[in-house]
């Protein structure tokens, strides 16, 4: 029983497994779901954050190199005028201009007062006596214009010009009233007499009046200013006559007739009772209205800025216009003519009033010839100018332009960058005394300049390369066209690496000496010296061929052949070695029977001169050596003989004769057997003994 109750308990727990295992398999995999899900957010906002910078860094850089790049064509450009010589020479123009827009007579006005009343004053009247009005007036000004033909002259951005003008200024002022201008006047009659008052009054009403000034000037005036591309400037000073000048007035005038002893006022008086639009057509208006006066002499200062409209034209329109004998250019600017006060208008009307009546007239003068008007007046002319400049010199023609760019040979891009601090020399050939021009190029390797047409030779030159003709490779070049481009490539000078080893240790030997001699040209030889522990580098000329001959102290010289000029070598020297005080010359070359030394002795010959070269104190004994073949007296006297040749030789070499003996010893020391040829060949020898061995460097051999 107590089995099959835990049997049963067992299935039921395996039961329960299955069950819940779904639910808490479930759990974990939807919390990393989330987790999943948050971490794709997360990844998408550092993606976006990262395309963000990255598209912010582009245009950052790019506005970097716009700005690069407006900066050097600016430079470019500063040289292209640098060199125009069109630029650098003045330009003279017709100039023909007119402009237009607002004008006026600027003047200050006093207000001027007018009597209201001007009749009999009496005890039953006097309500009226000595009332007053004033006049304002405002200024409004015109339309005006002027009209030139003149000079103008331009050289490099300086401007200047000069030429008369005509000008005409219109200017309008309003004059307004503190109270309609009522000035009564009055006629007595005989009945009225014995009241003492008068019979009839007529009043004047002008509650308004505009007054139209036009001015005629002729001036004269001097302007100088700059340019600068699209924008120029000009300022200066007009000196003018007034030859014009004309006024006319224009008022509403209503009069009306008062009798005070009648009950009504007399109306059917048509000739005193009127409402007119135009003082002229009034029929007691007795002035002008209208009228011719003078103002004399104006000076006037001027300012103008403006455009140069050519260069807002398309590109073939400016094409045929430089191509013509007489171009054309144009501009439009703003202006302001602003005059000193010295304008007064001069007419028979000089210093009265504004407006005057009596009981049968009413007259008025210009305003400007009044006594409200300031003695002094100032012109004012502000608008836009349009200009039309007619070429009438044609510079000389600018030579055309000349491009030059020096690169390395190894660069393909042909407009890339060049090599900075590269000189070109030019000679022209049409006039070989012509001394050569010598250029010197941009950071770029770049110039360009104006040249004269013509045949030239160039040779480019820059530091680390050969010159461009080191193989009769001059560039001849015709330059007939502008912009024309001339090319110099340059190869990079060869240069050699050698190492020098201790044959035996095979450390770097400094301080030896590597001397190259050239198999074609004499100038073309280098010699350079191996720093402590570097190797040694030639610079070597190009296509040449070179002997190399390696010394250094304390080392046996070698040499050896050099054609590749890039290459690098190794080189083992084999160190001097003491061997006693005596020293064996193994391959000292002899003519058969004779003493005179052949060229394969050269080696031992070199070694003997350096060790003597480099130990001045020491004396040696060169002594001679043969086989047995032959007699002994022959050998004997053959040894002395040969002993004798070496020592001529140093001596022609240039060491001392008296630090140096010499004997022979014939076939009477041996070092080998006389028995094979080998042998007979160790025999033959020469030997240099030290004779004061304590005067020796630390190693004799």
């Amino acid at each position: 029983m107590k089995k099959q109750l835990i049997h049963i308990f067992s299935i039921l727990l395996l039961l329960i497994s299955f069950v819940c295992a779904p639910a808490y398999a479930a759990a974990p995999a939807k919390k990393k779901s989330k987790q999943q899900i948050q971490r794709e957010k997360l990844a998408q906002k550092k993606a976006k954050e990262r395309e963000k910078a990255q598209k912010k860094k582009a245009k950052d850089k790019a506005k970097a190199q716009a700005k690069k790049d407006r900066e050097k064509a600016k430079r470019e450009k500063a040289k292209e005028r640098a060199n125009d010589k069109a630029f650098n020479q003045p330009i003279h123009y017709l100039s023909l201009w007119a402009g237009g827009g607002y004008s006026g007579m600027v003047d200050s006005y006093k207000p001027w007062s007018y009597t209201m009343h001007n009749y009999l004053n009496t005890t039953e009247m006097d309500k009226y006596a000595g009332a007053t009005g004033t006049m304002e007036n405002k200024f409004i000004g015109g339309g005006g214009g002027k009209l030139g033909l003149g000079w103008e002259m331009h050289y490099k951005r300086f401007m200047m010009g000069v030429g008369p003008e005509f000008r005409v200024l219109t200017s309008i002022d309003n004059m307004s009233f503190s109270d309609p201008f009522n000035t009564d006047h009055a006629s007595v009659a005989t009945w009225g007499k014995d009241y003492g008052a008068p019979f009839m009054f007529q009043h004047y009403n002008l509650p308004a009046m505009r007054e139209t000034q036009t001015v005629a000037q002729v001036t004269l005036p001097i302007l100088f200013g700059a340019n600068f591309d699209k924008v120029y400037f000009l300022a200066g000073a007009k000196i003018g006559y007034s030859v014009v000048g004309y006024w006319k007035q224009r008022a509403s005038l209503n009069t009306s007739v008062t009798v005070p002893m009648a009950v009504d006022d007399w109306t059917d008086l048509l000739s005193r009772n009127q409402v007119t639009s135009e003082l002229a057509e009034h029929p007691l208006y007795q002035g002008e209205g209208k009228g011719m006066h003078s103002w004399g002499l104006d000076a006037v200062l001027t300012a103008e800025i403006g455009l140069n409209l050519n260069d807002f034209f398309s590109d073939e329109w400016n094409s045929l216009n430089e191509e013509k004998t007489h171009p054309w250019r144009f501009r439009v600017g703003a202006f302001v003519d602003y005059g000193l006060p010295i304008l007064r208008a001069v007419g028979n009307d000089v210093g009265k009033p504004l407006a005057a009546a009596d009981a049968s007239s009413f007259k008025t003068v210009s305003l400007h010839e009044s006594s409200a008007a300031s003695s002094r007046v100032s012109s004012l002319l502000v608008g836009v100018k349009f200009t039309a400049l007619f070429q009438i010199n044609k510079p000389k023609m600018p030579n055309p332009m000349l491009l030059f760019l020096v690169s390395d040979t190894t660069v393909n891009d042909m407009m890339g960058k060049g090599i900075a601090g590269a000189t070109v020399e030019i000679r022209d050939m049409q006039n070989p005394k012509r001394k050569p021009r010598l250029r010197k190029m941009d950071r770029d390797g770049k110039l360009g300049m104006r040249m004269e047409k013509g045949r030239y030779d160039m040779i480019g030159r820059a530091p680390g390369y050969l010159p461009s003709d080191y193989a009769g490779d001059t560039l001849h070049f015709v330059h007939q066209e502008d912009r024309n481009l001339a090319h110099l490539r340059l190869i990079p000078e060869p240069k050699l690496v050698v190492f020098v080893h201790n044959r035996e240790t095979e450390q770097l030997v400094g301080g030896a000496m590597l001397a190259f001699t050239s198999d074609q040209d004499i100038q073309n030889n280098r010699s350079v010296i191996t720093p402590a522990g570097e190797p040694g580098v030639a610079n070597l000329h190009y296509g040449d061929t070179y002997n190399l001959m390696i010394t250094a102290p304390e080392y046996f010289p070698d040499s050896m052949p050099v054609t590749k000029l890039t290459d690098t070598l190794h080189i083992m020297m084999r160190p001097i070695h003491r061997v006693r005080h005596t020293l064996i010359l193994r391959h000292m070359y002899f003519a058969t029977d004779k003493s005179d030394i052949l060229p394969g002795s050269e080696e031992d010959l070199i070694k003997l001169y350096n060790f003597l070269s480099e130990n001045p104190r020491i004396r040696v004994l060169i002594t001679g050596h043969t086989d047995n073949e032959g007699r002994d007296d022959y050998n004997q006297r053959l040894s002395e003989n040969r002993a004798a040749s070496v020592k001529a030789e140093m001596v022609r070499r240039g060491i001392d004769p008296n630090r140096m003996e010499t004997n022979g010893k014939g076939e009477s020391e041996p070092i080998d057997t006389n028995d094979t040829p080998e042998g007979r060949q160790n025999n033959r020898r020469v030997q240099v003994t030290v004779l004061n061995e304590m005067d020796a460097e630390e190693d004799i051999f």
